[in-house]
C-alpha cells in the first residue's frame, strides 16, 4: 500500500471515530470487513469481536448472545440491492448487553464493481434516541416528570388560583399574571396568539374564576360560522342570539377578525353600550354580558389589513393577554405530556402508560409543533391509542412528529411507487404546512411559497385538498 493510500485510509478512519454516528462495512458475503469507534458506543460491541464476522448467521438464532441478535438486525437483507436501488433505509431498536434500549436510523448504501455487480454495503447508523437508559432509569425519569407536574399544579393554585393552564416557562408569567388580574373585574379582554395555544382555555378559566362563574359560558368560533356569524350572535326567527344566551355570563367570541365589518359595528354597540338589537325585528334588548374575544395574530396587523375595525379593537382590547406558541416554551412540553397522558389513563381503556421512554422526549422536544398545544394533545392521544403495553415508545408517535423533515426525505425515496405520486405527497404536505402556519390565508400561503394565489388554488383542486377539512 502506498504513502498516499495509508494516508486516505488513516484520515478517513479520523472521520469515522470523531463522527457520532457509526459506519460499518460488508462484503458480498455479509462479513464485516469496518466496525468503527461509533459502532462500538451505540452497540457496546468492539470491533475486534465483529471484524470477520458473518452477521447473517445469527438472523433466526433468537436465544443466541445479544451481540449475535444485535448484529442480525443491523445486517440489511443483501437481495433488496437490485440493480438501481441506491439506499435503502430502516428503523431499527435493540437492548444492548448492558441493559441499555436505544433506537438508530439505519441507512444502506450498496457497493458495486464495474459490471454493477454487488461487492459490499456501507451502513450508517444514527441514533434517534438521544438519552441511553435501563428499564429502571425510564421508570424514574417517568416518575420525576410526574411528580413536577403536580408540584406544578400545586404551584400554579397558590400563586394564581388555579392549575388549569400548565406552564412553568417563564415566557407565559406574564399572561399568568394577567389571567389572574382578569378574576376581579369584568373588563372587555382580548387573547392574542395563534391558533391552539390555549386562549379558549384562558377564557374558560377567567369565566369560572369571576363573579359571573355561576352564569353561562357562551362561545361560538367566528372563522368556521363566517357565512351566518351574525345570525348567530345576534338571533333572527324567534331565535335570541348566542350573545343574549350569554346573559349575566361570559361570550367568547374566537377568530374576532374573521367577523365582517358590518357585524363588527354592531358588535361595537353591545360593548359600549349593552345594547342588542335583534337582526330580523329591530327591537333592541339590553344584556349584561362580559365578552372576551381572541384574534390569532396582533390587533394592529389586522387592523391594518383592514379586517379589524380599530374601534372595535380599542373596545375590547381593555386587557390584552398574549400567548406564546408551544415552540416558544418547549420546557412545559414534558408537563402537558404528562396531564394528557393522566386524564387518558383515568379513562375506562386497556391501556396505562406507567411510563414514557426517552426517545418520545428527543422527537417532541425536536418537532415544530406548527397546531400547538392542540396538536401536542392530539398526538399524545394518538401514540396512546395506537400503542400497547405501559410504555409510551417513539414508534407509537405519528410519523410526522418521528420525522418532520425525515418523512420528505423518505418520500423522495419510495422505490415502489411512480414518481408523480411521490411529487404528488411532497406538495400536498408542503402545502398544508403553508396553510397551518398562515391559519388558512391563502394569500399569505401563496406568498411564502413564491407562487401565485391562482396556481395555489389549482394546486389545491389538483391534489384533492380542502382547508375546512384537512386543517
Amino acid at each position: 500500500m502506498g504513502c498516499d493510500a495509508l494516508g486516505a485510509n488513516v484520515a478517513l478512519e479520523q472521520v469515522w471515530s470523531a463522527s457520532i454516528d457509526g459506519v460499518f462495512v460488508l462484503d458480498e458475503l455479509g462479513r464485516c470487513v469496518l466496525f468503527s469507534s461509533g459502532c462500538e458506543r451505540l452497540t457496546g460491541l468492539s470491533s475486534a469481536a465483529v471484524l470477520g464476522m458473518d452477521w447473517r448467521t445469527g438472523a433466526d438464532d433468537v436465544d443466541g448472545p445479544a451481540e449475535v441478535a444485535i448484529l442480525a438486525k443491523l445486517s440489511p437483507d443483501m437481495s433488496g440491492f437490485t440493480a438501481g436501488t441506491e439506499l435503502l433505509r430502516r428503523q431499527l431498536r435493540f437492548r444492548r448487553g448492558d441493559g441499555v434500549l436505544f433506537t438508530v436510523q439505519a441507512q444502506y448504501t450498496p457497493l458495486r464493481d464495474e459490471q454493477d455487480g454487488l461487492r459490499g454495503v456501507i451502513g450508517v447508523l444514527h441514533r434517534l434516541n438521544a438519552v441511553g437508559c435501563t428499564e429502571a432509569d425510564a421508570s424514574k425519569l417517568s416518575e420525576s416528570v410526574a411528580a413536577g407536574c403536580e408540584e406544578l399544579r400545586l404551584r400554579l393554585r397558590e400563586n394564581y388560583g388555579f392549575a388549569s393552564i400548565l406552564s412553568a416557562d417563564p415566557v407565559m408569567g406574564e399572561s399568568l399574571a394577567r389571567i389572574r388580574s382578569c378574576f376581579d373585574h369584568d373588563s372587555p379582554t382580548l387573547l392574542i396568539g395563534e391558533a391552539g395555544t390555549g386562549k379558549e382555555t384562558a377564557a374558560r378559566t377567567i369565566h369560572r374564576h369571576s363573579q359571573r362563574g355561576r352564569g353561562r359560558f357562551v362561545g361560538v368560533n367566528c372563522t368556521a360560522r363566517r357565512d351566518r356569524i351574525e345570525q348567530e350572535i345576534f338571533g333572527c326567527s324567534g331565535f335570541d342570539g348566542l350573545i343574549r344566551t350569554a346573559d349575566r355570563g361570559t361570550f367568547y367570541l374566537d377568530g374576532l377578525e374573521a367577523i365582517p365589518p358590518d357585524v363588527q359595528a354592531r358588535l361595537l354597540r353591545v360593548v359600549q353600550h349593552g345594547q342588542v338589537r335583534s337582526a330580523d325585528s329591530g327591537d333592541e334588548h339590553a344584556v349584561d354580558v362580559r365578552i372576551i374575544a381572541s384574534t390569532r395574530r396582533s390587533p394592529e396587523e389586522v387592523v391594518t389589513d383592514g379586517r379589524l375595525r380599530e374601534d372595535l379593537a380599542c373596545a375590547l382590547g381593555v386587557v390584552r393577554i398574549e400567548f406564546p406558541a408551544l415552540r416558544q416554551r418547549r420546557g412545559d412540553i414534558p408537563y402537558l405530556v404528562q396531564q394528557r397522558l393522566s386524564n387518558l389513563n383515568l379513562k375506562a381503556t386497556p391501556r396505562k402508560v406507567e411510563s414514557i421512554d426517552p426517545g418520545v422526549w428527543a422527537w417532541l422536544m425536536r418537532y415544530s409543533w406548527p397546531g400547538n398545544l392542540r396538536e401536542l394533545n392530539a398526538a399524545v392521544e394518538s401514540a396512546f391509542a395506537l400503542g400497547s403495553g405501559p410504555r409510551l415508545m417513539p414508534e407509537d408517535l405519528p410519523h410526522l412528529i418521528r420525522g418532520e423533515r425525515l418523512e420528505l426525505e423518505e418520500a423522495s425515496n419510495r422505490l415502489d411507487q411512480p414518481l408523480d405520486h411521490v411529487l404528488a405527497s411532497v406538495e400536498r404536505r408542503a402545502i398544508l404546512t403553508a396553510l397551518r402556519r398562515t391559519d388558512g390565508r391563502r394569500s399569505q400561503a401563496a406568498r411564502e411559497m413564491g407562487i401565485s394565489r391562482s396556481r395555489l388554488y389549482r394546486r389545491m383542486e389538483a391534489l384533492g385538498i380542502h382547508p375546512r377539512e384537512d386543517l
